[in-house]
């Protein structure tokens, strides 16, 4: 896809005992992004859905809004982004 726009990220890891946790306000992708995961969970119209790689999305349209998003183990590539808001915490 050409652009996707992720809002109000909440993103936690842990390795070792010490949990890791990135925020951000926005984070605006451009450019050939592609989004990797082990399953997503989010709301498409309103409507709960949840994808994995044996169960991915029938369809992708050029345009989708996807809200209450929840993702596992996520991965992202993209010629550009841009973040406002970048927060970053760890604890042991």
């Amino acid at each position: 896809m050409s652009k996707a726009v992720l809002k109000d990220v909440d993103q936690v890891a842990e390795r070792g005992g010490v949990t890791s946790r990135t925020t951000t306000g926005s984070l605006s992708l451009n450019g050939g992004v592609v989004m990797y995961t082990t399953k997503m969970s989010a709301k498409l119209l309103g409507v709960p859905v949840t994808f994995t790689p044996a169960h991915p999305p029938p369809l992708t349209l050029p345009y989708m809004v996807m809200t209450d998003v929840v993702s596992e183990r996520p991965s992202v590539r993209a010629d550009g982004a841009a973040i406002d808001g970048l927060g970053i915490s760890t604890r042991a």
